[in-house]
């Protein structure tokens, strides 16, 4: 059983910059000490055998180190993010795990407009921006890399389940899995929920 990973290498956010209104959740990460949230995560990359990802919002650099040390079979990942804070994590992933790692300062619009028929991934993780139409867009984007899993973080809320439900991947044909988790901010608690889907 995963107990935690290592994040001190990864650059620490300021709550107050990025986060001004107390109680406003503007910024967060999974909870990377959760060993049963570790082990769904190592559970999924090894069975699946899942080579590359593309993570849609980096910012602190958490989730991706998740993948990076619990996908065993992960070639590379490209995370992308248009916050300028999440330079500071591009850096830090690509000094620590090297070629693995494509860090590409921009939001999922401008890289939707580069991609090829070629580009594909094995899974793509989204946790972007959580307003509309952005969940639908970046969902929409997903599904054009023909990827073999979308993940998509915070579904407990409006309007990434509305997202969710306009693409029904909430149907059963997509084998729909949920891990559910208690997310720490400011000091309140709140729920999240990830949710894989096979497509």
């Amino acid at each position: 059983m995963w107990t935690q990973i290592d994040v001190s290498f990864l650059p620490v956010p300021d709550e107050n910059e990025h986060d001004p209104n107390i109680g406003k959740q503007g910024w967060g990460y999974l909870p990377y000490e959760n060993p049963d949230l570790l082990d769904w995560f190592h559970h999924i990359g090894s069975n699946h055998k899942i080579k590359t990802v593309l993570e849609i919002g980096t910012f602190a650099g958490y989730s991706a180190t998740i993948f990076l040390e619990l996908f065993p079979h992960l070639e590379k990942i490209t995370t992308i993010d248009p916050n300028p804070f999440s330079v500071k994590a591009g850096a830090a992933l690509k000094e620590k795990y090297g070629n693995k790692v494509e860090f590409i300062h921009c939001g999922s619009g401008q890289f939707n407009k580069q991609i090829s028929e070629d580009d594909t991934y094995d899974l793509v993780y989204i946790d972007g921006d959580h307003i509309s139409p952005k969940p639908w867009e970046d969902m929409f984007m997903a599904k054009k890399l023909n990827p073999r899993f979308i993940l998509m973080d915070n579904v407990e809320l409006p309007d990434v389940r509305k997202a969710c439900k306009a693409h029904s991947i909430f149907d059963l044909k997509h084998d729909p899995q949920y891990f559910y988790y208690t997310a720490e901010h400011r000091g309140r608690r709140s729920p999240g929920i990830l949710g894989l889907f096979k497509i």
